[in-house]
Formats: C-alpha cells, sequence, structure tokens
C-alpha cells in the first residue's frame, strides 16, 4: 500500500498519521503463527477483522497484522499486540458502511495464550452525532472465546446514557466504524481477532459485482460509478477488495471510491 493510499485511509478513519496501526497491506504475505485453528464455521470466516483499522486516540499502543494460524493457512485474522500505558485500554477503529438489523448479534471468535487473560469490548460508532456506543466488558479466558453480543439488548453505554450499560443501541442505520477495545492499562500481550461479523441489512451482491470490474481497464470506469451509487454499503466491499486485489490500478480507483463516499468521523468523546 503506497503513501498516499495510508493518507486517505487514515483520513477516512479519523486518526491523523498512525501509519503503524494499518494491517492487511495487500502485497504482504500473512505470517504463520503457533496458535490453534479458529472454531469459527468456514461461512464465518472473513469477517469484519479484514480491512484497515487503526489505533483510537489517546489509546494505548498497538500494533496490528494480519495473520494465519500454522494449523489453519487458509483462514486470515487480525492479530493486536497491544503494549501498556496511561489510558485504561488500546483500542483500535474500522470503518464501515453497514446498517445493522433492528434483532441480531455481533459475533466474533478472540484468542488470547494469557492464564490472565484481558477484559475486552466493542464499540458501535453510529448515527449522525458519531455516537460511542459501547457493548459490556468481557473477561476473555485462555484460548479461543466465542463472544456473541445481542444488538437488540438494552446493555450499551454512551454519554448519552452516562456511560452506564442499560441502554438500547440508537442509530443502528448508520453504522460508521466499528471500535475493538482491550482493556489492558499497564499490561502487555496479544489477542487474535477472527470472523467477525454483524447482522446487517442489504444486499450488496450487485456491489460486488461491479467492484470485480474494477480489474478491466475497459469497464473501470463505469463500474466505479455504479459502485457509488450503492452509498456508504459500498464501503465495506471495496475494503475487502483493497485488501485482497494485488492489481494496483484497481486498488486506487477502490480508494478513490472511498474517499468519495465516505464522510470523516468525529472523535469519539
Amino acid at each position: 500500500m503506497n503513501f498516499r493510499a495510508l493518507c486517505i485511509l487514515s483520513l477516512l478513519l479519523g486518526v491523523g498519521a498512525v501509519f503503524s496501526a494499518f494491517t492487511f497491506e495487500p502485497e504482504a504475505e500473512p505470517e504463520k503463527v503457533k496458535i490453534p485453528a479458529s472454531p469459527a464455521k468456514a461461512e464465518e470466516r472473513r469477517g469484519l477483522e479484514a480491512g484497515y483499522w487503526a489505533l483510537e486516540p489517546n489509546s494505548n499502543p498497538a500494533e496490528l497484522r494480519g495473520v494465519v494460524s500454522e494449523e489453519q493457512d487458509d483462514n486470515r485474522m487480525l492479530r493486536m499486540v497491544y503494549k501498556g500505558g496511561a489510558a485504561d485500554k488500546s483500542a483500535v477503529k474500522k470503518m464501515t458502511g453497514l446498517a445493522a438489523t433492528d434483532t441480531g448479534k455481533l459475533h466474533t471468535w478472540i484468542y488470547s495464550a494469557d492464564d490472565d487473560a484481558p477484559s475486552v469490548s466493542f464499540a458501535l460508532i453510529t448515527g449522525t452525532a458519531y455516537n460511542w456506543q459501547e457493548t459490556q466488558t468481557i473477561k476473555l479466558k485462555k484460548g479461543w472465546n466465542e463472544i456473541s453480543i445481542d444488538l437488540a439488548a438494552k446493555t450499551w453505554k454512551s454519554k448519552d446514557s452516562e456511560w452506564k450499560n442499560d441502554a438500547a443501541l440508537a442509530g443502528r442505520e448508520e453504522l460508521h466504524a466499528i471500535a475493538f477495545n482491550v482493556y489492558n492499562g499497564q499490561a502487555s500481550g496479544t489477542v487474535y481477532l477472527d470472523a467477525l461479523q454483524i447482522d446487517h441489512t442489504g444486499d450488496t451482491a450487485e456491489i460486488e459485482t461491479q467492484i470485480q470490474k474494477l480489474a478491466d481497464p475497459a469497464a473501470r470506469d463505469e463500474a466505479a460509478k455504479e459502485i457509488a451509487k450503492g452509498g456508504r454499503a459500498a464501503i465495506e466491499c471495496l475494503n475487502v477488495f483493497v485488501e485482497t486485489s494485488k492489481d494496483k490500478d484497481a486498488v486506487a480507483k477502490a480508494i478513490g471510491i472511498l474517499e468519495h463516499l465516505s464522510a470523516r468521523p468525529k472523535p469519539a468523546e
């Protein structure tokens, strides 16, 4: 990924030039790591953990990389190496263009090799005010942890709820970004995120068809117009394409569409 692309993506994510936090460069072969294979079902893999994540401002440091298990080299996961600091957590954020369903779940698998594994949470940045709404914290155990969070439950906290986990998720029709938080304080360690899914509305099949046409120079400009018509629903599809495609011209066109579609999120309160 070239410097211009990283600048654009950092602006889209609203985090400034935190280049060390980006992951999944298309040219890079994933590192193989010695952890057990993910229990995630095959159809759940290649979830929201794919694509570009960035460090949340005022967070403890973290380094991110796409990796595969030596036992399962066809499943790419997100590795987060978090480091202790002055803040209460290491937090990373990814832009999306989804609209969450009224009912449904946020579901994922998280691996920790530590006997005293950290507590984690997720936050969804939603609505016109870019409201940070966070789940209850979850204490991980050593090994793979299956995480399932009810989107309809009144267990979310935000500034509006005075940071108490007793509110419903608001603004779900505009899901601008998702954040993953590791409450580590002064501790350092590593977690792996796999098969991150959020039940969402909309059919992206036609968008994905048009994105594949970006590889054809003769069809590229027309395909870009059709993709742009998809609005924010196209963002997640474009994120995955930028990650996986090795066609630099097609990736450059995809980044241009992302720049057009994406509003810069406001900083979380």
